[in-house]
């Protein structure tokens, strides 16, 4: 059908849509976590760098099991070799989380910021709620009968994303771990 807009919804893990703006889209989409099997191998790897073997033995795995896991890890660029030890002439290869992991020490640390920018972000989203609220009058979605702060929602969010790729196109936020070898960026917090 020619004309025919497709929906696009908050989160591109939601769609079958390839367009994967998000980080963590390509990760879900690829059914890494779906059994926790991955994600908890993670934080394993995030609480000590193991090796296959290490980790086969103290969760009662076979090595080749692990190693598939660790296998679609990497290819996914979520874990990376860290370290490389030799036992009887074999290499055994160490396994850490390829991303940053933001502890509860650093998010204590970053809090006082965070809730700074956050109450300065709410003042500029309020200060900017006249406008936007009169602009929503000539929108279909009032027109369909939605109220203003049903799809304020919306707003703060889109708000957000284009915030976040200006600070991208200025170089100001990373979007790619390149010290990770990757093309994405993502993080993790404890």
């Amino acid at each position: 059908m020619k004309g025919k807009k497709d929906l696009t919804f908050p989160c591109d893990c939601l769609s079958g849509n390839p367009r994967c703006e998000e980080s963590w889209v390509r990760v879900a989409k690829g059914g890494m976590f779906k059994d926790g099997t991955k994600e908890q191998i993670l934080n394993e790897l995030h609480r000590s760098p193991q090796t296959i073997a290490q980790y086969a033995k103290n969760h009662d795995l076979s090595q080749p099991t692990v190693h598939r896991h660790l296998s679609d890890l990497l290819k996914h660029g979520l874990i990376r070799e860290v370290a490389t030890s030799e036992k009887d002439y074999v290499a055994e290869k160490y396994y850490q989380p390829n991303f940053p992991v933001i502890t509860k020490d650093d998010q204590a640390l970053f809090e006082e910021g965070i809730l700074a920018l956050a109450t300065e972000l709410a003042g500029t989203i309020t200060r900017s709620l006249p406008l936007l609220k009169e602009t929503s009058e000539h929108s279909d979605a009032i027109r369909k009968g939605w109220k203003f702060e049903e799809i304020a929602q919306y707003l703060v969010f889109m708000a957000q994303r284009e915030a976040r790729q200006k600070l991208e196109a200025e170089n100001i936020l990373a979007t790619e771990l390149k010290s990770a070898g990757l093309d994405y960026l993502f993080w993790a917090t404890e």
